[in-house]
């Protein structure tokens, strides 16, 4: 009979399981070097990223291509990477995706907020990166792990090169970026090597909590949130609507830049929200980001959600957020979408502030 596990308690204290221990870096050398070796017989089709994940049982990858194409990595089986083999991993873990940024393609791997960061090796958590070239990640007790795919004359190239410890440059202390303060430094180019190729890696701030944002409770009076009036720093509101609740939250540049998750989870922003959502929505639905181009534009990510996120009855897995010149004095709408099935379904508009003198 197979063993099944439920929360045990002791004298109304819960016992609490330990997580697996973090493979060390010498582990991430040789779960990548397996991983290249199972790789290199499959061509790839487009310049980017090789993603693959290492399980004690074998090698899973697939290829993100330089289009801004991107994967859910974690436990649920709606994900693109279903990270099966640890069970204290959270069910959305890990969003990867190619970043075009000013000296060459980069990824971003970005943790969701969950209590699970990954780690270089080197004993640090860390929460979101940006890589040029090879690299690899523990998720709790596995590797996660990428390579870059260029387009040579010869065609393209999966560079499947041996890991080599990377340069890691801090994006909080770091004073070379590009820009005063911006967070989407590209890595430096690395530098001319005999051997393997570097790896340069921009250790991105991790998400504060949301809880000073200024609160907005869920309403029964839509002209409560419709005539929502923005704080002095907000940068955007999303107004969520299910029939006759609604709820509005301004949200400032910096979580924008930081990420912030709509879901039911506890790691997603409430402030109201979490009354007008329902069982349709899934725990961690979508992730709204600021676009690394273009910083008045913000990428919303459907997070392999169950029930899907439409745009026009469409379901769709990316919607770009553009603010454009907008035609009302008060907010600027800047995209409209329904998150969950259509009996049950959630709206979420996204607005921004007039522009400011």
């Amino acid at each position: 009979m197979a063993a099944t596990f439920s929360p045990a308690r002791n004298a109304g204290t819960m016992i609490a399981f330990d997580p697996p221990p973090r493979p060390t870096w010498d582990a991430l050398v040789a779960a990548h070097a397996r991983a290249c070796q199972a790789m290199a017989g499959a061509p790839p089709t487009a310049p980017g990223f090789r993603l693959y994940w290492a399980r004690p049982n074998g090698i899973g990858w697939m290829d993100l291509s330089s289009s801004g194409s991107y994967a859910i990595l974690g436990r649920h089986t709606a994900c693109d990477a279903v990270l099966d083999a640890d069970p204290t991993l959270p069910l959305r873990h890990l969003l990867a995706t190619t970043v075009p940024l000013a000296d060459g393609l980069a990824l971003r791997l970005l943790d969701l907020q969950t209590g699970t960061p990954f780690s270089l090796g080197d004993g640090k958590s860390r929460r979101s990166l940006v890589v040029s070239g090879p690299v690899a990640v523990s998720v709790g007790a596995l590797v996660v792990g990428a390579v870059p795919i260029e387009e040579t004359d010869a065609g393209l190239k999966l560079c499947v090169d041996p890991l080599v410890r990377p340069k890691v440059t801090d994006a909080r202390t770091s004073s070379v970026m590009h820009g005063a303060g911006d967070p989407y430094r590209s890595p430096a180019k690395p530098p001319r090597y005999t051997g393997a190729r570097a790896t340069m890696i921009t250790s991105m701030p991790a998400a504060r909590s949301f809880s000073d944002l200024a609160p907005f409770r869920a309403s029964e009076r839509p002209e409560a949130a419709q005539t929502h009036t923005f704080a002095p720093d907000a940068a955007a509101c999303i107004v969520v609507r299910r029939g006759k609740l609604m709820a509005a939250v301004d949200l400032s540049a910096e979580q924008l830049e930081q990420g912030v998750i709509i879901g039911r989870a506890d790691r997603c922003l409430d402030q109201g929200l979490m009354t007008v959502l329902n069982n349709a929505t899934s725990r961690a639905h979508v992730l709204l980001i600021r676009n690394p181009q273009e910083p008045s534009v913000l990428d919303v990510f459907d997070l392999c959600s169950t029930n899907g996120t439409y745009v026009e009855g469409q379901r769709v897995r990316r919607i770009r957020v553009d603010p454009g010149s907008g035609s009302t004095p008060s907010m600027t709408d800047g995209a409209t979408f329904v998150l969950g099935l259509r009996d049950a379904a959630v709206t979420v508009k996204v607005r921004f502030p007039p522009a400011r003198s």
